[in-house]
């Protein structure tokens, strides 16, 4: 969290305090392996935690409180999360997500691998990745708060996520994560992408821009999260050229992911996140962003990731030998259709470059990260 975001809305504590006062009785704080505390003793009742509600909301106290209580009802539908079965394969595989290490500033340095479009296979369904990412999330950031950091340096690499996973995380971690981000470097992306990127994060406050790097070169990532070189993975190493050459992604496989999430993952975002809730009714909230086309999509990652394939359809996601690994995409689900997000491809008669990469898979992407307002999002209350 920012000294100076959080300076500013410090002596509002009071005030929100009281304000969660006269909510009582408000659900109690629930941790990952499902014990219980009240939520003034728990880890998020210090003025610390309360504060990140505050610089979330920008002061607003009422509005603070009410995503404060919220968070606390979502905490008790969606915990525990036992490291066991599925979940607990997918956190020992390391795979999609682990520590890197501890940077110079004694900041925890996590990495969010998006496995070049075989994030989500048969085996591992979204479901039980999202189980383990949260219950990942939670261990660190207990971490990170007994070591006085409170926040954590994220690394995301791989390519494109599945956006309707990427949608619901983005919505989870804006409602009940606030400030955790210390900074998103999104790595390796090709130059002349990186420009176009600071271009349209004009959605981001100024706080939140200070946070994000996307970078091309090794030697950049390694001065924006402060780690040294032998710190860093091996498949991680020499850059854009580096992991082109490495893993080769399939640019057909990554056209169709992009495809599909534009065209076919409408209601799946929305699903997801009921998926997680236990023995609740949740109210769900829509943020529908209207598409003005979705004709020669393509993720544009120039060198390493993307050709386009215009007149192709192919949505089918075969199976494929994939350096040291050969998986399969989980088939598609049926919508809701009480649950419809749509994903906007920008203006009309962009051709699908710019346009599409920044408002799918970047922008989607950079919000699961960081702060915004713009997804679905389903809560417990």
């Amino acid at each position: 969290m920012a000294s100076a975001a959080g300076a500013r809305w410090s002596e509002k504590l009071p005030e929100l305090r009281r304000a969660l006062a006269e909510q009582e009785p408000l659900p109690q704080y629930r941790d990952v392996d499902g014990r219980d505390v009240p939520w003034q003793q728990s880890a998020a009742g210090t003025d610390t935690a309360l504060l990140r509600f505050l610089v979330a909301r920008k002061g607003d106290v009422p509005r603070a409180a009410t995503m404060y209580s919220k968070s606390l009802s979502w905490r008790s539908s969606v915990f525990p999360i036992p490291a066991e079965g599925k979940v607990g394969a997918i956190l020992r595989d390391g795979r999609r997500f682990r520590r890197i290490g501890t940077n110079a500033n004694g900041i925890p340095v996590l990495l969010l691998d998006f496995l070049w479009s075989y994030f989500i296979t048969e085996e591992d369904q979204a479901i039980d990745i999202l189980r383990a990412i949260l219950r990942f999330m939670e261990e660190q950031l207990f971490d990170a708060d007994a070591a006085g950091v409170g926040q954590a340096y994220v690394v995301v690499f791989g390519g494109p996520p599945p956006m309707s996973f990427a949608v619901a995380m983005a919505s989870i971690l804006e409602a009940n994560y606030p400030e955790r981000l210390g900074k998103a470097v999104v790595y390796p992306v090709p130059r002349l992408i990186s420009s176009i990127v600071w271009a349209f994060l004009w959605f981001l406050d100024e706080n939140t821009r200070s946070k994000v790097s996307v970078e091309t070169y090794e030697e950049r990532l390694l001065s924006a999260i402060h780690i040294e070189a032998w710190d860093l993975p091996d498949f991680m190493r020499g850059g854009l050229a580096g992991v082109e050459e490495r893993f080769s992604p399939d640019k057909a496989r990554m056209n169709a992911l992009l495809r599909r999430g534009l065209t076919q993952d409408k209601g799946e975002a929305a699903e997801l996140q009921r998926q997680l809730l236990r023995n609740v009714e949740p109210e769900v909230e829509l943020m529908e962003i209207q598409p003005s086309s979705t004709d020669d999509l393509s993720w544009p990652w120039s060198c390493c990731c993307v050709a386009r394939e215009a007149a192709s359809d192919r949505t089918d996601l075969v199976t494929r030998p994939h350096s040291r690994r050969e998986t399969k995409m989980v088939e598609a689900k049926p919508d809701l259709e009480a649950s419809v997000v749509r994903i906007g491809t920008g203006a009309a008669g962009s051709a699908g470059l710019p346009s599409i990469f920044l408002a799918t898979a970047i922008t989607v992407l950079l919000a699961a990260l960081l702060y915004a307002n713009q997804f679905v999002f389903v809560s417990a209350a």
